[in-house]
């Protein structure tokens, strides 16, 4: 009867365990986009304020950098490797 029970109880635990994880379990958050948005630029007047253009980001994943790229960022080490952006 112990034998058995050495045997039977590990298969229990992992079909509970299984169960647990396909059924119980919450399902994992999906992250939040890195960077996604409008920004409206208005316009001060003397009628009131205008709509004067407006700028829209969004994240977008680069493609994987091939051999030729990766020897062109290693041979220009002093090369910009980030752009920033002034307004107004």
């Amino acid at each position: 009867m112990k034998k058995k029970l050495k045997i039977i109880i590990p298969i229990v635990l992992v079909l509970f365990g299984g169960v647990y994880k396909t059924v119980l379990a919450k399902p994992a958050k999906l992250p939040k986009p890195k960077i996604a948005g409008t920004v409206y630029v208005m316009q001060k007047t003397a009628a009131g304020d205008a709509l004067a253009g407006l700028l829209q980001f969004v994240a977008v994943d680069a493609p994987p950098l091939t051999t030729e790229r990766i020897s062109a960022i290693r041979s220009r080490p002093d090369a910009a490797k980030a752009v920033v952006l002034a307004i107004g």
